[in-house]
């Protein structure tokens, strides 16, 4: 692909964008950063309200600071919901993040640093007025721990800072650097030579033995038109579903170009995201890497007080000289565009449904089904069919369990058929590699948008919560998984890379199969907010795997963290 057709794919998105501003802007609100506690917070309040507020949409995230105060300030005012002492101190919390949206004024800081530094509870520096909003704050995350097993260290370095704002309340921005060398454990080293990708980031300098240096950078601007029409273009991650993991979209991949249109009017939020991915590449000579295009859309409607609905569909293509056109339609699905550019070998649509219900008070029960294809004849002709692919999410959310305030639980259970989010079109064999590879393939950086475990695995989750405190947090995460590797040269249906035509079996095919692996993680965190997202986490994660062929690798890591406006790193696969 040549230099000038990356270039054009940034033009595009830009040129729409630039149509889009001549329209009427109002005002904006940047995004609650994915991993912010307020997640878990306003997920707590919504299935304790027992009704869907029509302010957050939960299924597509990240959520605008202004939506998350607003339903916020409405939980707080409600006369019919019973909170505990610790969900009112939640409360505060979002209320004290998002304070540039908080009808009574920003919340102030009893600890002011020279008086320009800490004026407000949770900035380093800031200044609200109608005309100029801005924000400062310090980003860090510094580890030091241990694999007792092997004896290796396990640290991480990560510094940083992020800004965010608006001009004159019509447009907003968002902008952040990190900094980071890291000694990461065994696996997730063996993970980053396998993919040679950071898990949640991307390309990395290799330093001494075991180190890893990289960057990352986030940043966008958005506005609001037309009343009910946001709209952000940048670089940065979206996350789509209810659950732990995602079948649709996930945070898992490295941060990619966007444009989104989020629509939200009465019952209904209808989504439209662009995206530039790089596929495949290898760690070779500094050369630009190629890239290739996605489209999703994704519908949700509040088909009840306690019940919301939605659809998905999403199609990832390349073309050697342009971004298609044809895929900025913003009306869901994409079958009959794909099928009238005579597209339906090259590019690789998907689509699927969600749901959601809130019942009891207490309960929560969300779940995903995708559709990457399905031959109904050739189903009918045999169990198996390698082209039945298909993944599936199915969870539950119990809060206050046993009337034990502020103790949650959640289970989940995640599948995905063989060969699912792999994709058919022309080889294409990265730069320094004989491996040929697809292009169409629903990854980003050499890391699947989905599940971690890409394709071919069954999953189960279970993870328990409970602040007894404001500022004290318990999590003990527990995850089971079995997934199939492949053999020699032989693809099985895991690795989503691989062209899937080239299957051993064409009938016969199950979850799992391949070489066996059965994975075990227990993973338990206790945090302490020192001050307001300022984290300090003692951690233990134990992790078996056994492997059919090579056997049983088991590994330990304990692990101190100190963190400020900066989420958990989670590697949990």
């Amino acid at each position: 692909m040549k230099i000038a057709t990356k270039i054009h794919s940034t033009q595009l998105l830009i040129t729409a964008l630039l149509l889009l501003t001549g329209l009427k802007t109002l005002a904006q609100s940047t995004l609650v950063p994915l991993g912010n506690n307020a997640y878990d917070i306003i997920d707590r309040m919504e299935i304790k309200s027992g009704a869907l507020s029509h302010i957050i949409f939960s299924d597509v995230k990240p959520y605008t600071r202004m939506n998350a105060d607003a339903f916020a300030e409405m939980m707080d005012s409600s006369k019919t919901i019973s909170f505990s002492r610790v969900d009112r101190q939640n409360l505060y919390y979002i209320f004290s993040d998002n304070g540039e949206w908080y009808s009574r004024g920003e919340i102030q800081s009893k600890d002011t640093i020279l008086k320009w530094f800490y004026q407000t509870k949770a900035d380093l520096y800031s200044h609200v007025s109608n005309a100029f909003t801005i924000k400062v704050n310090p980003v860090f995350y510094f580890t030091a721990g241990a694999e007792p097993d092997s004896s290796k260290i396990v640290a991480q370095n990560s510094r940083g800072f992020n800004i965010r704002g608006w001009i004159d309340k019509k447009i907003g921005y968002y902008a952040d650097f990190l900094e980071t060398d890291a000694l990461e454990p065994g696996y997730v080293q063996a993970r980053i030579n396998e993919t040679l990708a950071v898990p949640g980031y991307g390309r990395y300098i290799p330093y001494h033995v075991r180190g890893v240096d990289y960057s990352n950078s986030d940043g966008y601007f958005d506005f609001t038109i037309a009343k009910y029409i946001l709209v952000q273009f940048g670089q940065d991650k979206n996350f789509i579903g209810d659950g732990y993991r995602s079948m649709f979209l996930s945070d898992f991949s490295n941060n990619y170009l966007f444009l989104k249109l989020s629509t939200q009017i009465w019952k209904f939020n209808y989504e439209n995201l662009y995206m530039q991915l790089t596929p495949q590449y290898t760690d070779g000579a500094d050369t630009l890497y190629e890239k290739k295009y996605a489209s999703i859309q994704h519908l949700s409607y509040d088909l009840t007080k306690f019940l919301n609905v939605g659809l998905f569909d999403a199609v990832v293509f390349d073309r050697t000289d342009h971004f298609d056109f044809s895929y900025l339609n913003p009306i869901i699905f994409y079958d009959p565009v794909e099928y009238g550019l005579g597209s339906s070998v090259h590019d690789n649509a998907l689509i699927g449904f969600d749901y959601k219900a809130n019942f009891l008070r207490h309960f929560q029960l969300y779940g995903q089904f995708i559709l990457d294809d399905y031959n109904y004849g050739a189903s009918q002709s045999g169990s198996g069919y390698f082209g039945d692919k298909y993944a599936n999410q199915i969870g539950l959310k119990w809060i206050d369990v046993c009337g034990i305030h502020n103790l949650d639980l959640q289970l989940e259970n995640n599948l995905s058929r063989p060969y699912t989010y792999s994709h058919d079109d022309a080889a294409y064999t990265p730069t320094g590699t004989e491996t040929p590879y697809t292009i169409a393939n629903y990854s980003n950086y050499n890391q699947p948008l989905a599940d971690p475990l890409g394709a071919n695995f069954r999953e189960y989750i279970a993870i328990i919560r409970y602040q007894p405190f404001n500022k004290l947090f318990f999590t003990a995460k527990f995850i089971h998984s079995t997934f199939g590797s492949d053999t020699g040269s032989s693809n099985w249906g895991g690795n989503i890379f691989l062209n899937y035509s080239d299957h051993p079996l064409v009938y016969g095919n199950t979850i799992g199969q391949g070489v066996k692996n059965t994975l075990f993680i227990a993973d338990f965190t206790m945090s302490y907010m020192i001050k307001h997202n300022l984290f300090i986490d003692l951690r233990y994660t134990q992790r078996n795997l056994n492997n059919a062929l090579y056997g049983q690798f088991n590994t330990t890591v304990l692990t101190l963290t100190i963190r400020m406006n900066m989420a958990q790193i989670q590697y949990d696969y």
